[in-house]
């Protein structure tokens, strides 16, 4: 890669960091840190709602991994988190309230970011946990 190129390449990788852990530093983002456990919440119909499952904690384990290759793949899955409990819970739930004010919240730090998402691409290896 040119150095023009990598320095591109650390620069959205910095930006998804920072943004990232602002999401998760939110105090209404700690239902969304890990994996939804239908059976631990009483809701066995998780998997039958929500095709593809997604979590702060797993974007951050692909992020550290290297799983992403474009911002706009990250943010997708942190999207992907919040728009599945929007979708599984009823508008007015303390849960799917959480992740509309998140998801307004992350597309505000989103748009002063600077960061490029017009690739908005999976990565490699198929969906998350």
């Amino acid at each position: 890669k040119t150095p023009d190129a990598q320095a591109s390449l650390s620069g959205w990788k910095e930006g998804v960091r920072e943004v990232l852990e602002w999401l998760v530093e939110r105090p209404d983002a700690e239902a969304f840190l890990e994996p939804v456990d239908p059976e631990a919440l009483g809701i066995p119909d998780y998997f039958e709602v929500i095709a593809t499952p997604m979590d702060l904690g797993t974007v951050q384990r692909k992020f550290r991994t290297g799983r992403y290759r474009t911002a706009g793949a990250a943010v997708a899955d942190m999207r992907l988190t919040l728009s599945n409990a929007m979708e599984y819970n009823e508008a007015g739930n303390e849960i799917h309230e959480a992740a509309k004010k998140l998801s307004k919240l992350l597309d505000k730090k989103l748009s002063t970011s600077g960061l490029k998402l017009e690739a908005d691409e999976k990565e490699d290896g198929g969906a998350g946990t």
